[in-house]
């Protein structure tokens, strides 16, 4: 669902009253989405929940839908694109199920995008049309790079002029006592080093102002109209509406959460920007991500709390910054091919303007 999620965010983007729905199979993790679970051949299901809602485009990523549906699709004038469908299932049904059945089907489908060459020439044989019906890049999640207020940036990068900055984003509460602990222990190698916090929604600016305050540290508070000076040692930022700018900012993000087990971030947004990302071992939401990041070498995995404030030290050198940094930009470049089809394939249904 993260690569399928990255795509209506884009739109999103252009389209701010955009509707989306999901569909997905029985059992799969849905927390922060708007999904609606089906299981699996729930073909009567999906056609209800279609003919309710009378979507403009219906995109199928690794599922092939019952020919029920794509019948129905047809009748509607919904138009329905099928990304990487499996097909091994279908070489198992018989021949005249295919000839007779799925054939006329799949000649009411839009758009299929095959995982091969091979695949693609089977999916024309079993009756996709020819001229719609080729191999696709990998369907894979990536991220586009937060839309930010480039004026707000400068402005911010001017008053950090050329001192080290690292970002929590969304810190929770139960995470405060060792952020606070890793500032001070980061600061002894980097002593201009400023340290901007965006407090998770079980957290109030107040109480963070408080608890760093009464650790001995200098804070500065955005949404009480404080401007970061030479003083500054923790910026509190003013919410998840600028999160994109600190991470443009930020040479090194810590992702709050993923050490005591709370929502955290979706970790390809820094990466989309270049910022190196840390993050601890107990990952509620976007698994898939956070797994695809570290297997490449592009995130700093750490056991607990108590070896944040190190893992920060060591990280803000420049070069060891700079090659996990390139090491998540090639992650989520790799998802970039087929997302950027998909956003302009579902943007021409809709009459979007990307331009804009």
């Amino acid at each position: 669902m993260g690569a399928l999620s990255e795509i209506t965010t884009r739109l999103s983007y252009f389209e701010p009253e955009l509707g989306v729905a999901f569909s997905v199979a029985e059992g799969t993790a849905t927390e922060g989405y708007d999904a609606e679970a089906l299981s699996h051949g729930a073909s009567g299901t999906l056609v209800a929940a279609l003919v309710s809602r009378l979507p403009n485009v219906l995109i199928c990523a690794g599922v092939l839908p019952d020919p029920a549906v794509l019948n129905m699709c047809h009748r509607k004038k919904i138009p329905v694109a099928l990304v990487e469908p499996p097909i091994a299932q279908i070489q198992k049904r018989p021949w005249l199920w295919r000839k007779t059945i799925l054939a006329p089907a799949l000649r009411h489908v839009d758009r299929i995008w095959a995982r091969t060459e091979a695949e693609a020439s089977l999916w024309q044989s079993f009756g996709g049309r020819p001229t719609r019906t080729d191999a696709g890049p990998a369907l894979r999640e990536g991220y586009a790079a937060p839309i930010i207020n480039e004026a707000e940036r400068a402005d911010l990068s001017r008053l950090m002029a050329t001192r080290p900055l690292w970002f929590v984003h969304r810190l929770p509460k139960e995470e405060l006592t060792w952020v606070t602990r890793a500032i001070q222990t980061a600061q002894r190698s980097w002593p201009r080093l400023v340290t901007a916090i965006e407090p998770g929604i079980d957290l109030q600016s107040k109480v963070v102002n408080d608890a760093l305050e009464s650790a001995g540290l200098v804070v500065h508070q955005r949404d009480q109209n404080e401007d970061p000076n030479e003083q500054t040692q923790v910026y509190i930022t003013d919410g998840p509406e600028e999160a994109g700018i600190w991470y443009h900012l930020a040479a090194l993000t810590y992702l709050g959460g993923t050490l005591s087990g709370k929502p955290s971030a979706n970790p390809m947004i820094g990466a989309s920007v270049g910022s190196a990302m840390i993050h601890g071992p107990r990952i509620l939401r976007h698994r898939s991500a956070f797994e695809r990041l570290f297997d490449a070498g592009a995130t700093k995995r750490i056991a607990h709390g108590h070896h944040l404030g190190d893992t920060v030290a060591e990280h803000l050198a420049p070069d060891l910054c700079a090659h996990l940094a390139h090491r998540g930009w090639h992650v989520v470049s790799e998802g970039a091919e087929m997302s950027n089809l998909l956003v302009e394939y579902v943007a021409e249904q809709l009459g979007l303007d990307l331009e804009d």
